[in-house]
């Protein structure tokens, strides 16, 4: 029962962990190679454009490397155990679970950049707001909050509505 649990998981992980790093990865590697200036995809609303940020969100502790790739590495490594050991994965649903999975994803995406240049590629960009660069990952990590949120708030509502029904109400 153990071993096919932790086969499940696996897969579970794998299948949106590995989509995501590859687009990551083909992205920057794109963006570092060829793109040059700033052409728009939809004018006047997202753009492209090649940014390097030694930081976090928003060039947060620029150039603080070690420490940032320290952080990182052990948020990531917590959420993969969180995955792999907790014995009720009703707590977030399969829903939350995917989106830790996101958030996984395009936190290692970040953390291979951050260790590999120095580094993190971005080049997307937002034309109708002042709002930071990003890439593949960031969205993945974004989207893998929001996920794991929304994960958690239905199971919640799913545990009330089964606590409710065995009181009767």
């Amino acid at each position: 029962m153990k071993n096919r649990r932790l086969i499940n998981d696996l897969a579970a992980g794998a299948s949106v962990t590995l989509p995501v790093l590859a687009l990551d990865r083909l992205t920057k590697v794109w963006a570092e190679q060829s793109l040059t200036g700033a052409p728009d995809i939809i004018p006047g609303v997202i753009g492209l454009r090649l940014a390097r940020n030694t930081g976090v969100a928003f060039s947060m502790f620029s150039g603080a490397r070690a420490i940032t790739a320290a952080f990182t590495s052990a948020v990531l490594l917590g959420i993969i155990v969180y995955l792999f050991c907790e014995k009720r994965p009703s707590v977030l649903g399969h829903t939350g679970r995917a989106g830790l999975w996101f958030f996984v994803a395009g936190g290692l995406g970040n953390l291979y950049d951050r260790l590999a240049y120095g580094y993190v590629v971005d080049m997307l960009e937002f034309r109708f707001m002042n709002f930071a660069v990003f890439n593949v990952a960031d969205i993945s990590v974004c989207l893998g909050a929001a996920l794991a949120a929304l994960g958690y708030i239905l199971a919640e509502r799913a545990r009330a509505r089964t606590k409710n029904s065995q009181k009767g109400i």
